[in-house]
């Protein structure tokens, strides 16, 4: 789903970044409001034309037009274009959903109609959720509630029957609707096994996806997923396993899911928090349908509501994942061993 490299002939610098002009030759390109990221490029020629070069590359003319306007040579434009390519200011795609919406301006080539949406969950959040998308995405939003026969067959998954691969295979193809299209995942609280089902199909299937939970006083944003090129939902649990001070709780909290010995109830604050969840997971997955990219993919948003502390989480890789590492990988088996063990035993 993420968009290839453009080749169009026009350059544009990302609409992230600003460019700050100290002066005609010293000119500063600024992204960021609080963690600023800059790059401060200086001519040391004092020809007097770099900030005319920089105001020029908006995507709305080709790079020999922009050589003609400023009195300069090609070449010299494209060294430019070379080095701010370095620097990672050049937009190749759309990034967020509101750079999209400037590809009429030529900037980017068109892209192939924006994929439908379905969001899954509880009817409260889900409806919230799609209430968000609704109206912004061209290819449509759709509500899969706990009565829909796909999240249904989903929820009653038994994932132990599920590592039989012709089961599996036999399983996902059931949720070949789903393919070409993006899932959003909402819930009032984790749930693991489920998220776990959903995994695998996505990764069958291919298909982009993002998760979003409201986990007591933590609300959790992410992260999104582009199966095969990102992390996926079993890299994001071994990692949080990995950091948990305390991770039995979490495997008696699966357990418990299993047994279905755990009741939700329904704080006061409930409706506020699922507008919050609602408007940054609908903002996520607007991007992920847009421009096949977004600020949570590969990164988790974690919201601690009674401080109100909000901080990203990287989420890498994990080699030798059970559910999208190289089968080699998984399948290894040890390069050394002790011999001591085999001496003593």
């Amino acid at each position: 789903m993420t968009p290839p490299m453009q080749q169009s002939k026009n350059v544009r610098i990302k609409p992230s970044f600003s460019i700050v002009a100290h002066d005609a030759d010293t000119v500063e390109l600024r992204h960021g409001v609080w963690n600023v990221r800059s790059y401060t490029l200086t001519d040391h020629a004092r020809t007097g034309r770099l900030y005319g070069l920089l105001r020029g590359l908006d995507g709305t003319a080709s790079r020999a037009d922009v050589a003609k306007a400023n009195g300069v040579t090609r070449a010299e434009v494209e060294a430019l274009v070379d080095h701010l390519d370095q620097l990672g200011v050049i937009a190749r795609a759309p990034e967020t959903a509101l750079d999209s919406y400037l590809e009429s301006t030529g900037a980017y080539t068109t892209e192939a109609p924006a994929p439908p949406v379905v969001v899954l969950g509880g009817y409260a959040l889900a409806a919230a959720t799609a209430r968000v998308l609704d109206g912004s995405l061209p290819g449509g939003v759709e509500v899969a509630g706990e009565d829909d026969p796909l999240h249904r067959a989903l929820l009653e998954a038994d994932p132990v029957a599920l590592e039989d691969g012709l089961t599996f295979e036999r399983f996902t193809e059931r949720f070949e609707p789903w393919r070409g299209k993006v899932l959003v995942h909402v819930a009032e609280e984790p749930h693991p096994l489920r998220l776990s089902v959903l995994n695998r199909v996505a990764l069958a299937l291919r298909t982009p996806w993002i998760q979003a939970a409201v986990d007591g006083p933590m609300l959790l944003i992410g992260p999104a997923f582009s199966p095969p090129a990102s992390a996926c939902f079993a890299c994001f649990e071994t990692r949080v396993l990995m950091n948990l001070r305390e991770s039995a709780a979490y495997q008696r909290y699966k357990d418990a899911l299993v047994r279905r010995s755990i009741r939700a109830g329904e704080p006061p604050t409930l409706d506020a928090l699922r507008a919050l969840v609602a408007g940054h997971v609908g903002l996520e997955a607007l991007n992920l349908a847009l421009t096949g990219t977004t600020t949570t993919l590969g990164k988790v948003l974690g919201i601690y509501v009674p401080t109100m502390e909000i901080a990203y989480s990287e989420v890498l890789r994990l080699p030798g994942c059970r559910a999208c590492g190289p089968v080699p990988e998984r399948e290894a088996t040890e390069l050394y061993f002790d011999v001591r063990r085999w001496i003593d035993a």
